[in-house]
């Protein structure tokens, strides 16, 4: 039996769920591709290496439907990951067939293209066996994508209850090609940050413990999901990153997001919001807000997510601004080097970085909760 190592430490009782058996269901072709060039099994192998832990899903292929009931049956499967093209065997039957037999066992379809008619019939009909949807065209990184946000969603509202209250980001994208964009990066972003923090004098036990504490993502598709994630991790979120056109109350509205953040923003001042939107005019919307905005169809759209993350979630160095011009006055790479650069800077700019609760977001972004929720209180 799977057990998870715990001690006194909060970070200790992090995550207690965890995908290690994938079975990934597909043509003879597909899984041709897949193990001829190892890319994916590669990608996971690296990435849980890098993150500390020993355990990197391992994935069994299933060709037909006799195939993966089998493995469901003989293995202790996690996930189930179909593509969408399966010869005679109708996907969403397929799907509907194992929550009948595995009603917990996540379900993830794959399709190469938002326009395939599966994916449409799919996102029409609402199909509930089916947990997620993706746009796949030969990325790796889409399967860490995948196996993390499923086990965000299933450690999310646990860790954030903990004492280390792990900090929540909600990402709002009805679109299965940009969420299929975003979220490879956005963990990429959140396991390259926390990497940077391990250095600082931590023992190997300290590193794996805080990595199982980084942020977690969590995505909705509407804007009741939207509101009901914020509910749920009100005094948890490190930001949120919304579309503009999506469905309120069952229907295509197309000025949802900005919606979205107009009721955030009555609720908190300082919480960083992204609106993204293929409308470059709703750049003046998002400043009506206080919201930060992207052109989803920038040729530069990828590099403007990072930065925008390591700008506005503590990804980066903290930067110390003068209080009133903006400027960069100091910046500190480490915990180390801000202790000692509290000492030097304007007493005004202190005060201006804590009641934005600048701090705060910088040390939970590396994982340094318990301090974090330390200076959240003195703003």
């Amino acid at each position: 039996m799977r057990k998870m190592l715990r001690n006194s430490d909060p970070f200790g009782e992090l995550m207690p769920r965890h995908i290690y058996n994938v079975v990934l269901i597909c043509s003879e072709y597909d899984q041709f591709l897949i193990e001829a060039d190892g890319r994916v099994e590669e990608e996971l192998f690296r990435e849980y290496t890098q993150l500390g832990l020993t355990n990197p899903p391992k994935i069994s292929f299933a060709r037909t439907r006799e195939d993966l009931f089998y493995l469901l049956k003989t293995t202790e499967a996690d996930l189930v990951i179909t593509m969408m093209e399966l010869g005679e065997t109708n996907v969403i039957e397929l799907a509907q067939s194992i929550k009948m037999q595995y009603p917990t066992l996540p379900v993830v379809a794959l399709s190469p293209s938002p326009t395939h008619h599966v994916s449409i019939a799919l996102k029409k009909r609402n199909i509930a066996a089916i947990d997620y949807l993706y746009y796949w065209q030969g990325n790796s990184n889409i399967f860490l994508a995948m196996i993390k946000l499923i086990e965000d969603k299933m450690n999310a509202l646990h860790d954030a209850q903990t004492e280390a209250e792990v900090p929540v980001i909600i990402l709002v994208e009805n679109s299965v090609r940009f969420y299929s964009t975003y979220l490879p990066l956005l963990y990429k972003a959140i396991i390259q940050q926390t990497r940077m923090s391990m250095s600082e004098d931590l023992t190997p036990w300290g590193a794996a413990l805080r990595m199982r504490g980084r942020p977690k993502i969590v995505l909705a598709q509407n804007y009741e999901e939207a509101i009901a994630l914020y509910d749920a991790f009100n005094k948890n979120v490190l930001g949120i990153i919304t579309d503009v056109n999506f469905d309120k109350e069952g229907k295509s509205d197309s000025e949802a997001g900005l919606k979205l953040c107009q009721f955030i923003r009555s609720k908190e001042p300082d919480l960083p919001l992204l609106l993204q939107s293929t409308n470059a005019d709703y750049k003046d919307d998002a400043d009506s807000v206080s919201a930060s905005f992207i052109w989803k169809l920038s040729s530069s759209l990828l590099n403007d997510l990072k930065l925008y993350l390591f700008e506005n979630y503590g990804f980066g160095p903290f930067i110390f601004r003068h209080h009133e011009s903006g400027n960069e006055i100091a910046r500190a790479e480490t915990l180390r080097e801000l202790q000692h650069t509290l000492e030097t800077i304007p007493i005004e700019s202190f005060v201006n970085h804590a009641s934005r609760n600048d701090f705060s977001r910088w040390l939970k972004a590396r994982s340094l909760y318990v301090l974090a929720n330390l200076f959240r209180p003195y703003r």
